[in-house]
């Protein structure tokens, strides 16, 4: 049987058509330990770079998460773990974002909707995070383009075979927040890219 098309190894999908403010892109991750025993806690480490020198962009940066029962999540951090675009910013998990992201149509990653990876039932925990700041990229030099904004993400082995893996999958974007009521709604949440990752385990 063939797995779903979202279910590849280190695959990164970018929506080439962003909508207004959302103009990060995910480009590459890079994880580590490679290869997990029980208990054992791995840090994918996600970075994003602005799209172009005519961004035009001041909004809360989400992550929308959603792991397989072989995984729990351990943590966020911060986003703009290096510093490079004035933080780093504290994160919130938002559970309101979740409900919205994982709603049909409203979170799209290279013509992939959240809703129905989702409904595949693929991957069977969820999670929204959001930057506690808008993070400015307006007014960026061409030089800007090759910085990344970093946020980490931990995972734990909790189940799985020891010749097994565990699958993780991670949409990326912006809220705008229009109106400043701190509501997420439709219309002002855009999804910018999509990966997913698994990750071998070992007795």
């Amino acid at each position: 049987m063939n797995k779903p098309r979202w279910r590849l190894m280190a695959v990164l999908l970018l929506v080439l058509s962003l909508v207004g403010s959302a103009c990060w892109q995910i480009r590459y991750l890079s994880y580590w330990p490679k290869s997990l025993s029980m208990g054992d806690v791995a840090k994918v480490k996600v970075n994003l770079f602005p799209l172009s020198i005519s961004l035009a962009s001041n909004t809360y940066v989400v992550v929308l998460i959603g792991h397989d029962s072989t995984l729990s999540l351990d943590s966020v951090s911060s986003f703009d773990m290096l510093g490079n675009w004035g933080g780093p910013y504290t994160s919130s998990q938002l559970a309101p974002l979740e409900t919205l992201l994982l709603s049909g149509g409203t979170c799209l990653g290279a013509g992939v909707d959240a809703a129905d990876v989702e409904a595949s039932g693929t991957y069977t925990d969820w999670y929204a995070f959001r930057s506690n700041d808008k993070i400015d990229g307006t007014g960026i030099a061409a030089a800007d383009l090759g910085t990344p904004l970093r946020v980490n993400i931990k995972v734990e082995r909790s189940g799985g075979a020891s010749n097994g893996y565990g699958g993780l999958v991670i949409f990326t974007g912006a809220w705008a927040d229009n109106d400043n009521d701190g509501v997420p709604e439709g219309g002002e949440v855009v999804c910018t890219g999509m990966l997913t990752l698994t990750i071998p385990f070992q007795a």
